[in-house]
């Protein structure tokens, strides 16, 4: 036989017997995809102790099972090895998608764990943050007949409704930025518990690491438009007795501060959107230009009032989820900064909002 024939012969035997090994140790791994988080029930009340519950497949070829394990203890890494004890499998982080909070430990902040996932190599920046309307244990365990691969699901439903802008996008590596930021409060979407699934259900705002108060689904997505981050999607819009369905929006904001007068800081958030008129039902003549120039300017002072409404929730609470700090302190000497004792003044701020409408399109006929 040729030699080079030997070789290749040699070769292959080498990489499928690799192939065959690869496959044995796939079998033995624990793949977490998803972690949740809660406060756990405790008899004594200084007792601080944590829930973790986790929830990888089971690699079988009749498809693929997945498996849910829950410990308890004072630390996620102490909760770790208590759940390796439960399984015969290693547990791995490598492949973690998403990380749920329950809202009774996000109340009382969880700092903790997210300086665990950030000081762990094996977990991606990219892994998902989300707030539980409940306990991350029990959304976890329940059986949902419509999400067979329930991991998967979590994932992708998160994908879809933030591409949607029905929710924020938020990830490991954003939420760690904005929580070590003086100038911005981060914010997490929330996932509420269903009868038949799961369901997106607003948006959290919090201060540093504690959930502090929430946004309905269509205030959530006013908020994206106060963000600037609204790329696509659709907004329905009622005003009085007409209804207008906005798609494929598109947005910018600017922020201008006036900090002449350090007592007395006027804020400007300037928001511009547009998009095209899906849907309309109302008794104006969209054929006509002036008609349409009337429709965007009762849809800009609907838009100011929403806007006010969140910005009078975040002064209430005194956090601060759209960064106007940051501007703020762009502006200002690093001591008038600090004297500021920001987010705790935003109530003492004057905050105006300036909305630009601009329907491109009212579908068969353009502008």
């Amino acid at each position: 036989m040729d030699k080079k024939m030997i070789i290749l012969l040699y070769v292959c035997s080498i990489l499928l017997m690799m192939g065959c090994q690869d496959e044995q140790i796939i079998e033995e791994l624990g793949l977490i995809h998803t972690i949740g988080y809660d406060r756990a029930e405790s008899e004594a009340d200084e007792e601080k102790l944590l829930l973790v519950t986790v929830s990888y497949p089971l690699y079988h070829k009749e498809g693929l099972p997945r498996q849910t394990i829950s410990s308890t203890s004072e630390t996620s890494k102490e909760a770790r090895m208590l759940l390796s004890r439960q399984t015969d499998k290693h547990l791995v982080s490598g492949q973690l998608r998403s990380v749920l909070i329950g809202k009774e430990l996000a109340n009382e902040g969880f700092w903790d764990v997210i300086d665990t996932l950030k000081r762990d190599p094996n977990i991606g920046t990219r892994v998902k943050i989300s707030i539980v309307d409940g306990r991350a244990h029990d959304l976890l365990t329940k059986k949902y007949p419509y999400f067979p691969e329930l991991d998967n699901a979590i994932n992708s439903l998160l994908d879809k409704e933030s591409k949607l802008n029905t929710i924020p996008e938020i990830n490991l590596q954003r939420f760690v930025k904005d929580l070590l930021d003086d100038g911005v409060a981060p914010i997490a979407p929330i996932i509420s518990i269903g009868e038949a699934g799961m369901i997106t259900d607003g948006v959290a705002l919090l201060r540093n690491d504690k959930y502090i108060t929430n946004l309905d689904p269509f205030q959530s997505r006013i908020l994206f438009l106060m963000l600037g981050d609204f790329k696509q999607g659709d907004l329905s819009i009622k005003l009085n007795n007409q209804k207008a369905l906005f798609s494929t929006l598109t947005n910018k904001r600017k922020i201008s501060v006036n900090t002449d007068n350090p007592k007395k800081i006027d804020v400007t958030v300037d928001i511009k959107f547009g998009g095209y008129l899906l849907e309309y039902q109302g008794d104006k003549d969209l054929f006509k230009e002036v008609e349409i120039h009337k429709l965007e300017k009762e849809i800009a002072a609907y838009i100011a009032n929403e806007v006010d409404s969140i910005i009078s929730i975040m002064q209430e609470h005194k956090i601060d989820n759209l960064g106007i700090g940051q501007y703020i302190r762009n502006d200002l000497p690093f001591e008038e900064w600090e004297n500021l004792n920001w987010p705790e003044s935003i109530s003492n701020i004057e905050i105006h909002p300036k909305i630009t409408v601009d329907i491109s399109d009212i579908g068969l006929f353009s502008k």
